[in-house]
Formats: structure tokens, C-alpha cells, sequence
């Protein structure tokens, strides 16, 4: 898997943090409390770094920021209700041990939706999407991604795909089995306290 190309943790961390800053989405201050704790996530476990959304970015702002064969991402979107499923933690977060969708390729949204829920998996939310394909926009290269974690109140299913137009964030109502379809997930969030107590535990393990 391409998330796991760098050689360790804090290289990963690095290039994340460097991209969102990069792209005005975040600092490397804020980012700096996340540190210590990257020692916490195994050297062969994926992850992804998400900043608080800034609250003047839009959706078509955020999709413009994901370039693909040297196109910027658009957002095919009307005035949608959306609404996240489950707690998503208000500040910033780690997603530990995340997948981009590659396992459940052929397989349908509700099938995928009822196993990562029986997996103890958590599906990306529409913001963690565009965050995942923002700093790795190669995952366009191999499929495209249902988002399974916000869901539009009208109906319907949010997804990002790559076509001769670039990325696109739309909504459509489909629920079959596609080999360009895969919905990511991750194994949990860590927002700063979490992260914290995760290095503390670690720290009195070590000595």
C-alpha cells in the first residue's frame, strides 16, 4: 500500500503535515502536540493525520485542493444536507490504521457498510476523504471511493472519483458490486487526548 512507502512513522507524519500546509489547511504548530505521540503507531500501521476543517473553506474549495493528471478536483454538488455517522472529534486527530477502500473493491455499499461495522472499523467521512486524497491523491489511480461515513439527508450515496474531468465529489443512488469501487475505513481516531495518554502508557512501558 502506498501510505506505508516512507520508512517510518515520523516520515509519514512529515509528508502529511507538510502537504495540508502546503494546501493553507493547517500549521505546522498545530500539528506539533501530535508528535510524541506518532511513536505510539507501529512501523508497518497506516495512518492519516486530519486538522479541524477551517470554517470558511468550502466543499468546492477543499476538492479544488486534489490534483490528479494535472487537474483540479470539482464539486458536482447542489445544496446538500449531509450528516457524519458516529463521533468525530471536535480538534485534530489520528486515524490509526487505515485502509483506502482496495480490500472491499467488487463489493457493494451496504455489504461493505455492514463489514466494517462488524470488523470494529470505522468508515471516512466525506471530510477525511477529501483530506486522504488531498495528500494522496495516487489512490485516484486505482479506484475510485464511496464514502460510507456521512451520508446525504436527500438520499443517496457521496463518492469521489477520477475521471478525464479530474476528481469529482458527487452524490449518486447506486448499490452494486464495481471493481472501481472500494469504501475506505480506518480502526479508530485519536484525537490529542487519546494520543496523549496512548504516549504516556508507552513512555512507562519503555522504562
Amino acid at each position: 500500500m502506498y501510505l506505508v512507502r516512507e520508512k517510518t512513522p515520523h516520515e509519514r507524519f512529515d509528508r502529511i503535515v507538510e502537504t495540508l500546509c502546503s494546501k493553507g489547511l493547517t500549521t505546522f504548530a498545530a500539528a506539533e502536540a501530535f508528535i510524541p505521540s506518532i511513536d505510539t503507531i507501529g512501523k508497518d500501521t497506516s495512518f492519516l493525520w486530519i486538522p479541524p476543517k477551517p470554517p470558511e473553506m468550502t466543499f468546492t474549495a477543499m476538492m479544488a485542493l486534489i490534483t490528479y493528471n494535472n487537474r483540479r478536483g470539482a464539486n458536482y454538488l447542489s445544496k446538500m444536507a449531509f450528516a457524519d455517522r458516529g463521533p468525530i472529534p471536535e480538534g485534530a486527530y489520528l486515524m490509526v490504521d487505515i485502509e483506502d477502500g482496495r480490500s472491499r473493491l467488487n463489493v457493494s455499499q451496504a455489504e461493505s457498510k455492514a463489514n466494517i461495522r462488524r470488523e470494529g472499523r470505522l468508515a471516512y467521512t466525506l471530510y477525511e476523504t477529501m483530506i486522504h486524497c488531498i495528500v494522496f491523491p495516487e489512490v485516484l489511480e486505482a479506484h475510485n471511493l464511496s464514502i460510507l461515513g456521512t451520508f446525504c439527508l436527500e438520499g443517496g450515496s457521496l463518492h469521489i472519483r477520477a475521471d478525464r474531468e479530474g476528481p469529482t465529489l458527487a452524490c449518486a443512488n447506486f448499490d452494486f458490486p464495481n471493481a472501481r469501487w472500494g469504501a475506505p475505513s480506518c480502526k479508530e481516531r485519536r484525537d490529542l487526548h487519546d494520543a496523549a495518554s496512548l504516549s504516556r502508557e508507552l513512555a512507562l512501558a519503555v522504562s
